[in-house]
């Protein structure tokens, strides 16, 4: 698919689109939540191997009930294999639950860091 500003052109089938409200981003950002066994079993720093590995920027957290929150930012298909990493986890922790959220791209953002 060939890409315009401001326009959407899908070669394959010729078709020109008017720009939807919600442009394509080219590093999309989203908000995590992970729940289950996902403190006290290196989750956190599994999560920032994972990000580092992918080229993802962002930061994760524990709460204060026992699930890790964050911020991942990066190209779609490294947020999808993101996502699908953290939805496994590391060999000790048990992912019940993962929630996401679209969220807006942030700028200047150059790392993923684990927040204590």
């Amino acid at each position: 698919m060939a890409q315009r500003v401001g326009w959407q052109i899908n070669i394959e089938f010729g078709a020109t689109q008017l720009p939807r409200t919600n442009w394509i981003k080219k590093k999309p950002q989203i908000h995590f939540l992970v729940h289950g066994r996902v403190q006290g079993v290196f989750f956190r720093n599994f999560t920032q191997k994972e990000a580092s590995k992918l080229g993802i920027t962002g930061w994760c957290s524990n709460t204060d009930n026992e699930k890790v929150v964050g911020e991942a930012q990066g190209s779609p298909e490294a947020i999808k294999k993101f996502l699908e990493a953290i939805n496994r986890g590391p060999p000790h922790a048990r992912v019940v639950k993962l929630d996401k959220e679209d969220r807006d791209l942030i700028e200047g953002e150059n790392q993923f860091e684990v927040r204590r």
